[in-house]
């Protein structure tokens, strides 16, 4: 019996990001990015992990559950959906394309800073940050998917 290996790897995972964003935090990365950023795509990037990421667990936990068979007649119409990780895959592209929304945006707002003559560099920041968010929470929502589909494919066995 497996308990809820699939949760347990789901979680072991989301307690890495936590720990990660407690060090990021007490050095000061969250609070430069949301200064800096003036797509606000981070926080975009930021809001479609946080729900993805709850949205695995979800689905991590019901992967280990036993099928739920129902007596004759009741509710025989409603089959509980098996879990799957297509919502996965949608939010770790999802992330990436608003990573580059926000690095077209930088750079628009680097170029209209150039041609003001005003510092362009502090507004490349916007292109860097928004970019580097989405690849990071890509990265990580394709490792969170991964691990559900394994899980998946080990309770289909």
């Amino acid at each position: 019996m497996n308990g809820r290996r699939t949760f347990l790897l789901w979680f072991v995972e989301a307690l890495a990001v936590a720990g990660g964003g407690f060090f990021a935090w007490t050095r000061g990365v969250p609070q430069a990015v949301w200064a800096n950023d003036a797509s606000m795509m981070t926080s975009a990037i930021a809001a479609l992990f946080v729900v993805t990421a709850a949205w695995l667990g979800w689905q991590a936990w019901d992967t280990d559950d036993p099928p739920r068979y129902f007596a004759p007649g009741m509710l025989a119409a409603w089959q509980p959906e098996r879990p799957n990780a297509d919502f996965g895959h949608l939010a770790e592209g999802l992330a990436v394309r608003l990573g580059l929304i926000g690095t077209g945006i930088g750079i628009v707002l680097t170029i209209k800073a150039s041609l003001a003559s005003t510092n362009p560099l502090s507004a490349l920041q916007t292109a860097f940050f928004s970019m580097i968010c989405g690849v990071a929470a890509s990265s990580i929502i394709a490792v969170m998917t991964y691990s559900l589909e394994s899980g998946i494919r080990r309770a289909r066995r």
